[in-house]
């Protein structure tokens, strides 16, 4: 049976974080589902480890160009709005929100807060997104019962937590089930970027003595090559991946030593595959509800953690009823469902 609902989703590109695999995920899975869903991302790149069957419309805007190609992007969404006419718009971060805030046409605007510090370089220019988005009754969702909607001092209509992959679900790895093996490397995946913080995995690195591995790319890339053999450590730098799983293996930590995050995908992830993990102490992160151990405030606290489990890595692999309720809780069916029950109500009022 044909769906009532056609979708536009809006992302920065196909690929680059949680944000934009999360939105893959759902749009695929709502495309599977029977509903017309179209995925738009501004700016080139990549294909993603989640390769969403809707169809694709990409906007090939660069990264690094001018603020004028915004503009030519705007013009090329709103003939693809006009065109396919969606009954829905759903925003995934900064960029897709401004452009998405002007485009004109008869559709809901849903629009979904994936970090507790959006728009962190331009936030007069968020606050003015924002006003606009709330005063076009824009349905604000966050991934996360810990975020409230900047800029609009209010909670969130919905909460509905970013998906696990099932590439990620099937994957069975079971780094946690042995206890003899050691601590032999420090894994960073993220943007390297001073919100991911991570200058710490070097410093820790030093002080244990071990190798890191950065998987992701950012500005901070040649400070932290600098800083490494300043400090002679030894650091693999891969750059962005499809799957940055495929490059860990049964000896690695995974460290998340960020200032502040929003769903914490790498850690869900992480969590889900049986990884032992070693995150920041701050409050976007202890809402995973991890032992002590699993948790470090400075480099000092996270080297101390390091070495009282080097030799007993399975201690900091989250407990079995945290992960299986994780996995549950995020596997894509049972987030497409809370997306559906979303989109009905909202189809019933336009």
């Amino acid at each position: 049976m044909k769906s009532k609902f056609k979708l536009l989703f809006i992302t920065n590109s196909l690929t680059g974080g949680g944000a934009e695999r999360s939105a893959n995920v759902i749009a695929d899975e709502l495309f599977q589902r029977g509903m017309d869903v179209h995925l738009a991302p501004i700016n080139q790149g990549p294909h993603d480890l989640v390769d969403p069957r809707c169809k694709i419309h990409e906007m090939n805007r660069r990264w690094d160009s001018n603020f004028l190609t915004v503009f030519v992007t705007y013009f090329r969404l709103q003939v693809l709005a006009w065109r396919i006419k969606p009954t829905h718009l759903v925003l995934h971060c900064d960029l897709p929100e401004l452009l998405g805030a002007f485009l004109i046409g008869n559709f809901k605007i849903i629009a979904v807060e994936h970090s507790s510090q959006p728009w962190a370089q331009r936030r007069l220019l968020g606050l003015l997104t924002r006003k606009i988005l709330r005063s076009r009754s824009t349905i604000w969702i966050a991934v996360s019962d810990h975020l409230k909607i900047w800029g609009l001092k209010e909670r969130a209509d919905f909460v509905i937590s970013n998906p696990i992959p099932t590439e990620i679900l099937l994957r069975s790895t079971g780094p946690g089930d042995s206890k003899a093996i050691s601590i032999q490397r420090l894994v960073f995946i993220g943007r390297l970027s001073l919100e991911k913080n991570p200058e710490v995995v070097v410093r820790l690195a030093h002080q244990t003595k071990l190798s890191v591995l950065f998987v992701g790319d950012g500005y901070l890339r040649e400070k932290l090559k600098d800083l490494s053999d300043e400090l002679g450590v030894v650091s693999s730098f891969v750059g962005q991946q499809i799957n940055p799983w495929d490059h860990c293996n049964n000896s690695d930590i995974i460290v998340v030593p960020s200032k502040f995050e929003g769903d914490g995908l790498v850690v869900v992830e992480a969590i889900a595959q049986g990884f032992p993990v070693l995150l920041a102490k701050i409050p976007d992160l202890l809402r995973f509800q991890l032992p002590s151990q699993n948790y470090a405030s400075d480099v000092g606290n996270f080297a101390s953690r390091i070495e009282s489990y080097r030799n007993n890595r399975a201690e900091l692999v989250a407990p079995d009823s945290i992960r299986d309720s994780l996995v549950r809780s995020r596997h894509p069916v049972n987030c497409a469902d809370a997306w559906v029950e979303l989109l009905i109500p909202s189809q019933e009022k336009r």
